[in-house]
């Protein structure tokens, strides 16, 4: 497979919407488990990176229960003749957008299917009666891989929709109630997930920016564990999709303190959320314009613009070393 994909920014590189799929056809024996090396080669630079190994097992044509599709949400109920594979390593994104799932089991007497989506932290126990009967086969067509029906009617897809609203980050292990043995492995995965929340620690001091100090001492923990908790408690308050386990507005405010991290830190360390244009930009995110200009002193000016609420701030740079204070 040689497939090209092209973006306008740098930005657009770690977007979860730039991607090419394809599919690799392995004829492996039944039963039999193999792993998968991959690398990817930066042909600029020619350095080579290696993914995560993957665990590939041969299945009998007779087993119960098949591995489970993501599939992109399907909107007609009359119309589920092909289903868009949502193509992320059988990962699920953490996202707004909704998702179904799809497990096929070769029993076509069960009219009703449970299962157990969960983690050492919680569970979410899901059930449905909503199913059509058909193989499933998958195509390549050039730009995506979609699933089609097959006329052999062997497996009864069963249909979870919206299944994917409210699992948290994280590894994730389905049980298929119906076959209690039947377990499968799969993770939630913040695509674009901001930098700024690698480390929690500090991410919850950006918070400081905009928070009072003792609202941000009730959020920190000397347990990082507790610590998340806490913070993810903070943003629900602010979630728009309070149904739903991704946050908008957290996912908005530390893509902006990425972007203040990036460029408005100084000479010496990384502290761009916590510069005055940091904490301007945290609050009303990209000015409308920006001008520079310098005084007669010789010092750097810049002006913002937000023309949603007729705001004005200038920031003066006195010690030239790209700290920007502001002056009004």
């Amino acid at each position: 497979m040689r497939e090209k994909i092209f973006v306008s920014s740098f930005e657009e590189t770690n977007n979860d919407k730039n991607y090419v799929t394809g599919l690799i056809k392995l004829n492996v024996p039944f039963l039999k488990r193999f792993i998968i090396n991959t690398k990817i080669v930066d042909l600029t630079t020619n350095i080579e990176r290696r993914l995560i190994p993957k665990n590939v097992r041969g299945f009998e044509k007779n087993d119960k229960v098949l591995k489970p599709f993501f599939v992109s949400d399907i909107k007609n109920k009359n119309d589920m003749n092909e289903f868009h594979i949502v193509s992320y390593g059988n990962r699920i994104p953490l996202t707004s957008e909704s998702y179904t799932m799809l497990i096929p089991i070769a029993d076509t007497s069960i009219d009703k299917l449970d299962i157990v989506i969960g983690d050492n932290k919680d569970s979410l126990e899901l059930s449905s009666e909503e199913f059509f009967d058909a193989s499933l086969k998958l195509t390549d067509t050039g730009n995506k891989i979609i699933l089609t029906k097959d006329s052999n009617k062997v497996y009864r897809n069963f249909i979870f929709r919206k299944f994917n609203f409210n699992l948290d980050e994280g590894p994730k292990i389905i049980n298929v109630k119906n076959f209690p043995t039947k377990t499968f492995r799969t993770e939630v995965f913040w695509f674009n997930k901001p930098k700024s929340l690698f480390n929690i620690r500090h991410a919850v001091n950006i918070l400081n920016a905009v928070e009072s100090k003792d609202t941000v001492k009730n959020i920190i923990s000397a347990d990082e564990f507790e610590m998340l908790n806490n913070l993810i408690a903070y943003w629900k308050k602010f979630d728009p999709t309070p149904n739903t386990s991704y946050n908008e507005v957290k996912n908005e405010f530390y893509q902006r303190a990425d972007y203040a991290e990036d460029n408005f830190s100084t000479l010496t360390k990384r502290d761009g959320a916590e510069t005055d244009r940091g904490k301007i930009f945290l609050r009303f995110g990209q000015p409308t314009e920006i001008t520079r200009a310098s005084t007669r002193e010789g010092f750097m000016t810049e002006t913002w613009f937000f023309q949603n609420h007729n705001g004005k701030f200038i920031f003066i740079d006195r010690a030239g070393t790209g700290k920007y204070e502001i002056v009004n």
